[in-house]
């Protein structure tokens, strides 16, 4: 075991993880199953406080071609301790809730808008834009932080994840386009 890893575990609290999850999504999933694997200190147990989750676009905070500025930017905690024996490795299989609900979103999008008076007609259309998921992202990455029992800083792992809505791709069954 070379230092930096002696270092990067005991700053870790002791332990290690590693995330594997779908390769992509969309948006009608509402979940995204992610499967943790924590490995714990060699001689000592330890306990995950929480797992924090960062959900986010590969491109946050860069402007693309048509101007338009890239912002999904989603926390997500788990809070449920997970015991992590002495040397020994666990997995946690947690189902990371989506920030966007797509049924909810076409119900309440059915509703607005209905109105006779066309001011009522725009604002309706405008507020159904507004809650859509974004199309024009196809590139995700999901990170995920472990906060141990007593320690000072995290564990942490990311995984990079598409978007199968994303504008100008679609799919059917297994194929990609």
């Amino acid at each position: 075991m070379s230092i930096f890893t002696k270092m990067r575990n005991a700053f870790g609290g002791g332990v290690s993880i590693k995330i594997e999850m779908p390769r992509d999504f969309a948006w009608e999933d509402k979940v995204i199953p992610v499967q943790v694997h924590v490995t714990g200190h060699g001689t000592e147990p330890r306990v995950i406080d929480e797992l924090r989750f960062h959900f986010f676009d590969e491109k946050q905070g860069t402007r693309s071609n048509s101007g338009e500025e890239n912002g999904i930017n989603y926390h997500w905690v788990m809070d449920d301790p997970i015991d992590v024996p002495a040397g020994a490795s666990v997995t946690e299989t947690v189902e990371m809730p989506l920030p966007f609900d797509v049924d909810a979103i076409a119900e309440a999008s059915a509703e607005l808008g209905q109105g006779s008076s066309m001011t009522e007609k725009v604002l309706g259309s405008i507020m159904r834009g507004a809650m859509r998921p974004p199309t024009h992202i196809e590139w995700f990455r999901t990170s995920v932080a472990a906060k141990v029992e007593g320690a000072r800083f995290t564990a942490k792992a990311s995984k990079k994840l598409r978007c199968r809505n994303a504008r100008g791709h679609f799919s059917v069954g297994p194929v990609r386009f």
